[in-house]
């Protein structure tokens, strides 16, 4: 890794009323003499406001940070007005309450300046919880995060393999011209949705590489964190009338216009070809939304396990309900889990990277406590802020 490489990012880092993670993650980069850029957007109201500009004031000497107010703006609106002022080759969305380790940014940056091909690129991450949501405090959750990554020559494939089976991009290091491209709509109404659906624009336009490097560390929140999700993106209050409302038929224009150019810029298609590899994979992006987004969640979730299900095993409704397949089932998965364990045990590894054992916050947060684990020198200096006693 090149020692100027970290020199070659900026963080974005939008914030609205949450000074105290604002604080904790500023901590963090200050306390590792981080060389980047952190860009704030702050579209915090009252106190809140006052308190983040003191926080600013008092580390602006220590790390290079903009500072930047952006009221009434909405997460993906600052990040687009923050990005204005980037002039690093590279650029990734941090947030509030995340961490996303220099040691594995400096890798990205490298790997992106010899492989022109790629858009993107991002190492491992986890998701922890604290009691309460409280920033500091015990870990009572430490799981793998899921992050998307497609190494395939074509674009339709690559943007599919989003759409199929969807997790967030923001974290990873990105040309700065590439996500300018996805946040160049934000401006639109109900931006969330549309807004990580233009994200599919990193994956058009570009490979997107996973490295085997600690990477992020995503501070999920429990409840009281949803109710604030909730309230700022009215989608998730009655996804119906969210669709049948004035805005969705412009919003969707725009989405497909964005897609379609790349799509015809990138692989060469006609538009027609185009819009079509656009319409299913929207299709299959949506459909699952929808079952994410409704009341009838588990009704939902069956009737879509269940079709696509049939799509691969004609036969499975025969047995679908069967006591003994499921029981058989879930011995299979048990004896697994028990294999893979005792392997681990006995010839080592990392949990991080083993798919079954890496849900398991009881065996996946001792191997980054570890001293032996590849990951333990990036995820300390996290874990020891998030679990001080402030």
């Amino acid at each position: 890794m090149s020692s100027d490489s970290i020199k070659e990012i900026t963080l974005l880092i939008p914030t609205k009323n949450r000074s105290i993670f604002l604080k904790r993650v500023l901590l963090y980069y200050k306390n590792i003499n981080f060389t980047g850029t952190l860009a704030i957007g702050d579209s915090s109201t009252g106190d809140y406001l006052i308190d983040n500009k003191k926080i600013y004031e008092s580390m602006k000497g220590h790390i290079n940070i903009n500072y930047d107010t952006f009221p009434d703006k909405n997460l993906c609106q600052t990040s687009h007005e923050l990005l204005k002022n980037v002039k690093t080759k590279y650029v990734a969305e941090v947030h509030d309450d995340n961490f996303i380790v220099p040691d594995s940014i400096g890798k990205c940056i490298d790997f992106l300046e010899n492989n022109p091909s790629y858009s993107a690129a991002r190492g491992l991450g986890i998701s922890i919880k604290t009691k309460n949501d409280s920033p500091y405090g015990k870990l009572i959750k430490c799981v793998k995060k899921k992050q998307p990554s497609s190494e395939s020559d074509s674009a339709s494939s690559r943007l599919a393999s989003l759409y199929g089976d969807y997790s967030d991009i923001h974290y990873a290091v990105h040309r700065t011209e590439i996500w300018r491209e996805v946040l160049k709509n934000s401006h639109i109404k109900d931006n969330n949705f549309f807004h990580v659906m233009t994200t599919a624009n990193t994956f058009i336009l570009g490979k997107v590489k996973e490295l085997d490097t600690f990477h992020l560390i995503r501070h999920i929140q429990g409840p009281e964190g949803r109710k604030v999700f909730i309230k700022n993106h009215l989608e998730s209050i009655n996804t119906y009338w969210w669709i049948a409302g004035k805005d969705w038929n412009n919003n969707l224009k725009i989405l497909q216009k964005s897609i379609v150019k790349n799509l015809i810029k990138t692989e060469g298609l006609s538009s027609e070809n185009a819009q079509k590899i656009y319409e299913s994979c929207f299709c299959m992006y949506f459909s699952w939304y929808m079952a994410s987004m409704t009341n009838a969640t588990k009704e939902l979730e069956k009737y879509f396990n269940r079709r696509y299900a049939l799509n691969l095993f004609p036969s499975w409704y025969k047995f679908n309900d069967d006591k003994v397949i499921k029981e058989i089932l879930k011995v299979s998965f048990r004896l697994r889990f028990v294999f893979e364990k005792y392997k681990y045990i006995f010839f080592g590894g990392e949990v991080l990277q083993n798919e079954i054992l890496n849900k398991r916050t009881d065996l996946l947060l001792p191997s980054l406590l570890n001293h032996k684990s590849k990951y333990h020198k990036s995820f300390m200096p996290i874990y020891k802020l998030v679990t001080s006693k402030k």
